[in-house]
Order: structure tokens, then C-alpha cells, then sequence
């Protein structure tokens, strides 16, 4: 079994898909970059978190001209709600050419118990 890890340089995503890891699903995990729009030091940590909990594989693609299209052109309220959107299309399209199973995400991981997983 195999799933996509989105991976963002917090704490959560890489809990997700060290727990799912545990549970006997590789894991490739993507992490989706904002450069030149921020620094790059989210990518380096998901990059290093990656390879210390042994994911299979770390891939990083860049969204800042996706974002900044987003943002001169939506209502701002829905920003955040867009880029989000944004990122999961990408990933369903790297999930498929991974011949991942599903995505993984760290947002619900504090109301996920670990006998539920």
C-alpha cells in the first residue's frame, strides 16, 4: 500500500505519515513550496524530516506563480480555501503518476487517536 504525503515544514504532516508508515504504508511525500514568496526553509525541513523517517521518496514543487495568479484574481476571503484546492489537485496528479493509493495530511491529526489508525 502506498500514499501520498503532503508535507509542509510543521509538525503535524510529518506525525501523519510516520504513523501511517507505522501501519505498513510507504510513503512518498510532497511538499509544495512558496519561493521566492517565502524562504525556503520549509522545503529543507520537510526535505530533512523526510529522509530521517525514511520516506520512500521527497518531492518539492514550486506554486508561487500558481499562488500569486490566485491571489490578484480571487476574492481574497477564498485565498487560503484556493491554494489548499490547488495543492490537492497537484497532489491527486503526483498520487497517480506514484501509483499512490490516497493522500495523507497532518490536518486532523489531533483528533485522530492512535486506535483509529
Amino acid at each position: 500500500m502506498k500514499g501520498l504525503l503532503l508535507i509542509s515544514g510543521g509538525f503535524d504532516s510529518p506525525v501523519a505519515g510516520y504513523l501511517m508508515q507505522h501501519k505498513g504504508v510507504e510513503i512518498i511525500a510532497v511538499h509544495f513550496s512558496y519561493e521566492p514568496l517565502t524562504d525556503n526553509s520549509p522545503e529543507l525541513k520537510s526535505k530533512e524530516v523526510s529522509k530521517i523517517l525514511g520516506f520512500k521518496k521527497f518531492i518539492s514543487i514550486n506554486i508561487s506563480k500558481d499562488c500569486e495568479d490566485i491571489a490578484r484574481n480571487c476574492n481574497h476571503r477564498l485565498y487560503f480555501v484556493l491554494t489548499k484546492r490547488l495543492m490537492l489537485r497537484k497532489a491527486e496528479e503526483i498520487a497517480k503518476k506514484e501509483d499512490c493509493e490516497f493522500l495523507i495530511t497532518g490536518e486532523n491529526l489531533a483528533q485522530v487517536s492512535s486506535q483509529t489508525l
